[in-house]
């Protein structure tokens, strides 16, 4: 498909005035174009983190079987389930960590656990109900890091705006949500008042001229957004706000200090390639993230 190969079977269905492109295929064989993308080239030494990553994904897989009621599908190949990229992203020690953990899921009180994970926790975890706004879940706690994942390049960034580059973003980001154009006055000061248990900004303040603004959890992350590159959020929840003043007071520059990538619920992929170079095991790996949860062999 589009000079990209595929295993198993490519079904062609009409869809309006388009078609729907779906590949039929084993789960392992999935997994194949699905653990390369998410987890990237890897060593030997990193081999248990890489049997980890696919037992997450299968796990993520097996979970969401039938979620699309009215498609012939169960997963997306994007970010909105998992990355798939079929046969040509295939390599020998994926292929391996697949094979070494087939058929093996984690489950939670006989129940598939929702396996999430993400880039960098730049220290430490989160509880998914402080930074989405969903059920508690008893295997997605806080957890410690313990520098396991202190390698990865995105343990500690800054991203600074001029006050008039933030105002900007933000209402940008207002207008869009609001549905109307919206101008909130220049920035006066940013406050955070609540944190996660895992360090997370929970609830931050702009305040303004006109009025004080909240922005709550993970959707902070499109709030701010970055100046390195403005199509993409903010590395992480995890940050501090360094407010730089001239002599009247008013704001030069706001940087936004932080550490890790990504939600930080569930298993953190750098540090879970740290624990395998220390000689973590795989199932090791993955019931420090997910707390409580044990390893299966389903098939």
């Amino acid at each position: 498909l589009n000079g990209a190969r595929y295993r198993g079977i490519l079904k062609i269905l009409p869809e309006g005035q388009s078609v729907e492109l779906i590949n039929v295929i084993y789960m392992e064989d999935y997994l194949r174009g699905v653990v390369p993308p998410e987890i990237g080239k890897r060593t030997d030494d990193e081999l248990q983190a890489v049997m980890a990553q696919a037992v997450a994904a299968r796990t993520y897989a097996m979970a969401h079987l039938q979620q699309y009621t009215n498609k012939q599908y169960d997963m997306k190949s994007s970010i909105i389930d998992q990355v798939y990229q079929g046969h040509d992203v295939e390599e020998k020690l994926v292929n391996r960590a697949i094979d070494l953990t087939a058929g093996r899921v984690l489950f939670f009180e006989d129940k598939y656990i929702n396996a999430y994970y993400h880039s960098t926790c730049g220290g430490y975890t989160d509880d998914i109900a402080t930074v989405w706004d969903r059920k508690e879940l008893p295997y997605l706690q806080p957890v410690a890091d313990n520098g396991a994942c202190s390698w990865s390049k995105y343990y500690n960034w800054k991203e600074t705006f001029t006050e008039e580059q933030l105002r900007g973003r933000i209402e940008q980001y207002l207008s869009s949500d609001r549905g109307r154009d919206l101008r909130i006055g220049k920035i006066r000061d940013i406050t955070i008042s609540e944190l996660t248990p895992g360090g997370r900004v929970a609830t931050m303040l702009v305040h303004t001229d006109n009025d004080v603004f909240r922005f709550y959890k993970d959707r902070i992350r499109w709030v701010v957004g970055r100046t390195s590159n403005p199509d993409l959020i903010l590395p992480s929840g995890r940050f501090k706000v360094e407010i730089e003043r001239d002599g009247r007071g008013e704001i030069e520059s706001i940087t936004f200090a932080g550490s890790g990538y990504g939600h930080g619920v569930g298993m953190c992929q750098c540090g879970a390639i740290g624990l395998s170079r220390e000689g973590w095991t795989y199932d090791k790996i993955l019931t420090h993230y997910y707390v409580g949860a044990e390893v299966r062999k389903l098939y």
